[in-house]
């Protein structure tokens, strides 16, 4: 079981291939699978339960054991990312610092 963040919940679906880390092995990466998720955020946590399937053949992966996992998700067209940096706060609101030919940062 693992828990997404709820802002990447949406990008999660079934079959996608995951790979996990654990300490003991530094190095070695376990391919996965997502098998079914909760389809629930939880409200403490504000992230979504899904479980992931891994061959453990060789008995290397143990019950209880902390993993890493990378998740490669499809990237969103239709966001902007910005740095925290750019970000102006104004007592007229959120502003967001551009620099252009024209334009001073101010």
């Amino acid at each position: 079981m693992w828990n997404v963040p709820q802002s990447y919940s949406a990008q999660i679906g079934p079959q996608m291939q995951v790979t996990l880390t654990v300490p003991e092995y530094p190095g070695k990466i376990f391919p996965a699978k997502l098998l079914s998720t909760s389809n629930a955020i939880n409200a403490q946590s504000s992230t979504l339960l899904v479980e992931l399937e891994a061959d453990n053949a060789a008995g290397l992966l143990k019950p209880g054991d902390y993993a890493q996992v990378s998740i490669n998700l499809p990237a969103l067209k239709s966001r902007l990312r910005l740095p925290a940096s750019a970000l102006m706060f104004r007592s007229t609101g959120l502003e967001v610092a551009t620099l252009g030919p024209t334009t001073a940062l101010s």
